[in-house]
């Protein structure tokens, strides 16, 4: 799933189906894929921001202003709300003085798809394409990065 910003969207169509076409795939119509993701709004927050809170005691706060998940990582925690809460989470923050390191709204897989290990390099290099085009924002997949792709990747 490509978000694109452009000032030519002639040239910016043209460079994806290319990109696609030299790799494999195609360009389907605006929008055809959205059933696959799930808009999330995403907050990441990093340690020390909650320090001085204990999460226990905030965690009510959070999921009364949207928190449908939170996850502790080794940095801190992301807090991941439905699209429609993001600025209720963004102004839950605020009230509660959590400096939030980054907020985006990203699509979520709502599964994965694991495929063998050459198909999944020709997709790691199409994606590197797509990054490379300026008028891409952001791209969104759900292929399930495996142990094995990861191990492969790193070489």
């Amino acid at each position: 799933y490509l978000e694109c910003l452009t000032d030519n969207i002639n040239r910016t169509v043209a460079n994806i189906r290319s990109i696609f076409s030299k790799s494999g795939g195609s360009l389907s119509t605006n929008g055809s894929l959205s059933f696959i993701f799930d808009q999330k709004g995403v907050f990441t927050i990093n340690q020390s921001a909650i320090e001085t809170k204990k999460m226990a005691d905030i965690e009510l706060q959070l999921i009364d202003g949207g928190a449908e998940e939170i996850e502790k990582t080794d940095e801190g925690y992301l807090i991941y709300t439905a699209f429609e809460d993001f600025g209720n989470m963004q102004k839950t923050l605020d009230d509660l003085e959590i400096e939030v390191q980054l907020s985006e709204l990203q699509r979520i897989p709502t599964s994965t798809v694991s495929i063998d290990l050459e198909s999944a390099k020709k997709i790691i290099n199409m994606i590197d394409k797509f990054e490379e085009d300026d008028d891409i924002n952001t791209l969104f997949h759900n292929m399930e990065l495996t142990d094995e792709l990861a191990e492969e990747l790193n070489k």
